[in-house]
Formats: C-alpha cells, structure tokens, sequence
C-alpha cells in the first residue's frame, strides 16, 4: 500500500525534485495525496526501469525535423540526454529500458528519402547499434529490452529475438506478429494473426515453446514473475446500441490465491452518476503485481471522459487523479500518449496534461 504523506509537485526541467508546495498546500497535500508529481516537459515517456530512469522521445531542437529519443535519470532531473541517431535518419524514439540503462527502440525518417523504420539499441556505455537488418525492404520495430540485453519487436517475417551469442548478436523469429516484451527470465509476450501469445525459451538460443492466451485475449505487459496486463473482449449495452468493446484484465500464472492460474477482470474505477464506463485496458504490471491501465466512459450527453488508473489486490481501482493534489493543473491523461507504465518500485511514467499542454510525468510514491 502506497503511504499517504505529504506530496511535493516538482518541475524536472527547471528546478530538480525538491521544491515544495506551499504551505497552504501542504494540508492538501498530507489528507489526499499519495505521489510527487516530476514534470517531464514536453516529452512522451514510453518506459521506465527499476532506478527511475525514463526513455521515450522529445524534441530537442527547433532544428530537428522530428522527436529524438532520449533518456532521463531522476539524480540528474534537470538533464534529457539526446541518444542521437544514424547518420541519414531523422527521428528516434525509445520503447525499452533495461536496470542498466540500455535503450531499444526505433530510428527512422519521416520525411525526405526512405531509409524506412530500423531497430536501434542504444546501450548506456558505447555506440549505438542496428538490430537486424538495415533494408528498406526489411523495417524492423524494437519493443523492449531485458537486464541479459535481449531485445525483441517486429519485422515482416514475424516477432523476432535478438539475442548475443559467441560475443555476436544473432536475430531469431520466433512467433508471428511482434514482440512486445521480455522479462529477465528470457519468456516473450507478442501478438500476431490476431491473438496474443507467450514464448517461453527452451533449449538452444532462439528455440522455444508457444502458449497461446484465450481467443480474443490480448496483453501488453509481462512481469518477472510471467504475470500478464491486457485486455479481453467486453460487450457493452450502451445508450445508442450495443458494440463491441474491451476491458481490463490481470493473469497470475499462480491464481491470485495461489490456487492455480487465472486471468482476472479488473473492476472499473469509481462509479461516476451518469456515467457508464464503455472501454479500458491494462497498460503495464510490475513484479508486486501492481497494473496501472486506463478506460473511458461516455456521459448521457454523448461525450468521452478519461480515467488512468493503478490497481492492486488490497486497493483495487483506484483514479491516479484522485492521488495528486487538486489545484495542480494535471490530469494524468493523453488521449494521444501511449500506455502508461509502472517500475517495481511503484513509479509510474506517462503523458497527461498540465494547464491543457501535452506533457510527461513521473509519479513518485510518498
């Protein structure tokens, strides 16, 4: 259980991580508070490690055509480091981060002559690298890296594994579709032919077995312990007909009570009076089994209103907007960021807005 205490709202980019409210606000703060807010700027954090170090992309210069991607370390708060790109290539973005700061993500050119998508790893010591081929007929994805430095994505021919061996790195398919993420053991969440699936290694390097999830299934996040956070199909009867939609799920390859493995919906946030919830997924889940995720509901009058929420077997769902002080100008959601994501330390990393402006943030449990 996250300590309620009092929070302090922190400016990374101008001032570091220890300016604290005033105090008027404290007593706000110490009754309803459960993080500190680091105001990442104008940045799209995709993925934070167990240090508190954050990558995903931003723009760094008027002069770019494009975001880069960066990484960003809470004991240097003030500083985005610029991981560069390829020569020839214009835009870089950050997917995975392994404990030792080593970035796997994507360089490519969005405007000009093709080069096309390419897999990139950025490692914290020496220089950068390709991953797999480098052909405008062969676009490689990279979507995450483990502490043994395997890193996994998409290519045409399927979801790949790049693993080194003999000291040499050496590319493996080993599904359809893309990978999605890898935990420390080596075992590969990814999805492909419209189905999600887990790729547990066996034997030789790239050589392993295939679980599939349930029909319609889908998760995005795998945690050291090979519990999942996703999505399973939802039929919702709303007040213009019914459709087709999805909620969230948890999976515990140990039952939640030990008694097996089973895959859990996950409850709604609070009620809201004329509100009906209609969509949500889970985004990430840490090794304590704690998911964060986000979903939307649809007021009498016909317009969408979005939660991003944590959840967990003692709090169950819990708005992160209600954990923040009010007055702050956030709200910790972008209908435009990518999926929220959670460290085991409890540190979550998104987008939101502050005062109607897309920006990231870190929150950090008091």
């Amino acid at each position: 259980m996250f300590a309620r205490s009092m929070c302090t709202i922190v400016s990374a980019a101008i001032i570091g991580l220890t300016l604290a409210l005033s105090p008027a606000a404290q007593g706000v703060a110490d009754a309803q508070a459960s993080y500190t807010i680091v105001d990442l700027g104008v940045s799209t954090p995709r993925a934070i490690n167990r240090n508190g170090q954050v990558t995903g992309n931003r723009r760094f210069s008027p002069n770019h055509v494009a975001d880069h991607a960066f990484r960003w370390n809470p004991a240097s708060p003030n500083i985005f480091v610029d991981l560069g790109l390829p020569s020839g290539y214009k835009a870089g973005v950050g997917y995975g981060l392994n404990s030792q700061g080593d970035v796997a993500g994507n360089a490519s050119s969005p405007s000009g002559p093709s080069i096309g998508n390419h897999a990139v790893l950025w490692p914290a010591v020496g220089a950068l690298q390709f991953i797999g081929p480098t052909k405008n007929s062969d676009l490689t994805s990279a979507s995450a890296i483990n502490d043994s430095k395997d890193v996994v994505g998409g290519r045409a021919a399927g979801a790949f594994l790049s693993k080194i061996v003999n000291g040499n790195r050496s590319l493996y398919t080993i599904g359809p579709g893309a990978a999605r993420a890898i935990n420390t053991s080596g075992k590969i969440l990814g999805y492909g032919n419209g189905s999600g699936y887990v790729w547990t290694p066996s034997g030789a390097p790239g050589v392993g077995t295939t679980s599939s999830l349930p029909s319609g299934y889908s998760a995005i996040s795998l945690n050291d312990l090979g519990a999942l956070a996703g999505e399973r199909p939802y039929f919702v009867v709303a007040p213009w007909g019914p459709f087709d939609s999805v909620k969230p799920v948890v999976y515990f390859a140990g039952g939640p009570l030990g008694d097996g493995a089973s895959w859990l919906d996950i409850p709604w946030p609070a009620a809201v009076e004329g509100y009906e919830w209609i969509w949500g997924g889970a985004h990430a889940i840490n090794s304590s089994g704690v998911v964060v995720g986000a979903s939307a509901r649809v007021d009498p009058d016909g317009y969408d209103t979005y939660a991003t929420w944590i959840w967990d077997a003692v709090n169950g769902t819990r708005n992160l907007d209600d954990l923040i002080p009010s007055g702050t100008g956030w709200t910790l959601f972008n209908l435009n960021g990518p999926p929220t994501t959670i460290n085991d330390n409890g540190w979550i990393a998104g987008t939101g807005t502050l005062n109607g402006q897309k920006r990231g943030f870190v929150l950090i449990p008091n």
